[in-house]
């Protein structure tokens, strides 16, 4: 398989200064979620953002395509919860996605 051709004209420290301060934050017990694998063209992995959503904004997800076919793409944070517990993951998910508080 044939490189990149820009990664080629990277400094080779760039990739290495990366990937040493991630083994260093694991090491201190730091839950990394490292976006910087796969193909920059394709959606995140559904894993990452499932992580990040339960990590960051505390709301635990189903995968939706554990909800039949046409799920896919979508995930499922209340099933049995009672109306403030759903304002709470709704206003995690607003404050992971917005974090200064815009809307």
């Amino acid at each position: 398989m044939e490189e990149f051709y820009r990664i080629s004209r990277l400094s080779p420290y760039v990739f290495g200064i990366v990937r040493d301060l991630l083994i260093e934050a694991r090491r201190k017990g730091e839950d990394i979620i490292d976006l910087g694998m796969g193909n920059p063209d394709l959606p995140t992995s559904k894993h990452v953002v499932l992580k990040l959503l339960l990590k960051e904004a505390r709301v635990a997800t189903s995968p939706g395509i554990g909800f039949g076919e046409f799920g896919e793409g979508y995930v499922r944070f209340a099933l049995v919860e009672n109306e403030h517990r759903i304002k709470q993951a709704v206003k995690g998910i607003r404050n992971l996605l917005h974090p200064t508080g815009r809307s």
